[in-house]
């Protein structure tokens, strides 16, 4: 069914104005978010030398969104979108100030960043308020290109914070780096205060629980759709956690501009992938386009598993990094093109739950499975000799057999998935959207 959306702003292009205000606000806002992580991972390492205190700080930003993603995703449906989007920036941009202070007066502590960790996440839970906006404001045959924008628009996120952070850091100070966050956030909510953005959806009360169920009721009756959230939930975590081993396989035989090298690579890609995506509109078959990702993502792995710092392995990461937002642009446009308005914020709500959950596990899974696992077992004399010259020795050999576990289980998942025929209707289902939209002009 297609997504019911304002004919007025929809059709007009007032809607794509309004969008491509939010857009450049949200954008701002995400590079001082990221700039501000960048900067407090720094000064927390700085000030104790601990690596712990950075896991447990990853851990209180990230583990309690997998419960607070479903209600932001309530409240998205039941309340004023710009209302509480307004109140997220104005809270957000006061905790870096907050922050700044702290550092400018010398007293910050690393357990106030671990309480204030729960109340940015409390705000971060509205990012299913701001998912939906495509759907609200773009045509819906505009809207695969919208959430491609927004995915272009963090990869140049990504590529920026390094250095502008360093140099505001190296010139200001860390407390320039969270005033910067805090001026994002108080300029998004003005931006948001002068748009007309579409009233409240369904004006029924919030019930936390019946209104969660009535989502996951949804996705049950849906499975075609459950199982690219899943999918795309599994791509996002496993290629995020092996993201993180890049750093520590070419520093066994490379440098850190090989470093530098493998990531930009990702990089690369995502921007590539974005950026096409944005001008074309394309993939229009999104759900085997999500497939066939899988089968790309394991291929890559596979080789990952296999190559040194060459081109071969930049070229696996490069391909990795095109599919990641490849599959997000997919399964989001699919549910904004497909799913009711009034239930699109608790569907993302449990799509970003199911990403932070996903993400959590892929981490623990993939270091427990290297330095555990894998060492104990590539350290038997015959597995020894076995692997050797496939995967090399030591920490390099546990890393690369992490890959070459993890490819070979995207290429299951794939080959499971690839003739299930209720993604090809769902892909119909999206195809009879277009043709509609065409004969109506």
């Amino acid at each position: 069914m297609m997504a019911r959306v304002s004919e007025e702003a929809a059709s007009s292009r007032e809607g794509l104005r309004t969008f491509g205000a939010l857009l450049v606000a949200r954008t701002l806002s995400v590079l001082g978010t990221n700039m501000t992580a960048f900067a407090l991972n720094i000064w927390v390492f700085q000030r104790h030398g601990r690596v712990s205190d950075l896991t447990i700080l990853a851990c209180l930003t990230s583990l309690p969104l997998v419960f607070l993603y479903p209600i932001g995703g309530v409240l998205a449906d039941r309340v004023s979108r710009r209302a509480l989007l307004m109140v997220v920036d104005i809270v957000l941009g006061a905790i870096s100030l907050l922050i700044m202070v702290l550092i400018a007066t010398g007293v910050l502590e690393v357990w106030h960043l671990y309480l204030l960790a729960f109340a940015t996440n409390i705000c971060n839970a509205s990012l299913p308020a701001a998912s939906s906006w495509p759907a609200l404001l773009v045509a819906p045959r505009h809207v695969a290109r919208a959430v491609a924008t927004i995915e272009l628009g963090g990869a140049l996120t990504i590529l920026i914070t390094p250095m502008l952070a360093a140099v505001i850091i190296t010139r200001v100070g860390t407390g320039g780096v969270l005033g910067f966050d805090a001026a994002t956030f108080f300029v998004g909510a003005a931006v948001l205060a002068t748009l007309r953005l579409p009233r409240r959806i369904n004006d029924q009360r919030p019930q936390l629980w019946r209104d969660v169920r009535e989502a996951v009721h949804y996705l049950r009756g849906r499975p075609a759709l459950a199982l690219l959230c899943g999918l795309d939930a599994v791509v996002l975590g496993l290629c995020s956690a092996l993201g993180v081993l890049l750093t520590p396989l070419m520093l066994t035989g490379g440098t850190p501009l090989d470093v530098g090298a493998v990531l930009t690579s990702a990089a690369l890609g995502t921007l590539v992938a974005a950026g096409l995506a944005t001008w074309s509109g394309r993939p229009r078959r999104r759900a085997r386009a999500v497939v066939v990702c899988v089968g790309v993502v394991g291929v890559a792995m596979l080789g990952a598993a296999g190559a040194g710092a060459s081109l071969p392995l930049f070229g696996a990461v490069f391909a990795v990094g095109a599919c990641m937002p490849t599959v997000t642009i997919c399964v989001e446009a699919l549910i904004q093109r497909t799913v009711e308005i009034e239930i699109q914020g608790r569907i993302f709500g449990l799509l970003h739950a199911a990403r932070t959950l996903l993400l959590g596990i892929c981490y623990l899974a993939t270091g427990f499975v290297a330095d555990v696992l894998l060492r104990k077992l590539f350290a038997v004399p015959e597995v020894g000799a076995l692997v050797r010259p496939l995967l090399g020795s030591g920490t390099d050999a546990s890393i690369r057999g992490v890959y070459a576990l993890a490819g070979g289980l995207m290429l299951v998942v794939g080959a499971i998935v690839v003739g299930y025929r209720p993604l090809r209707q769902l892909d119909d289902a999206d195809a009879e959207v277009v043709v509609a939209l065409t004969e109506n002009g």
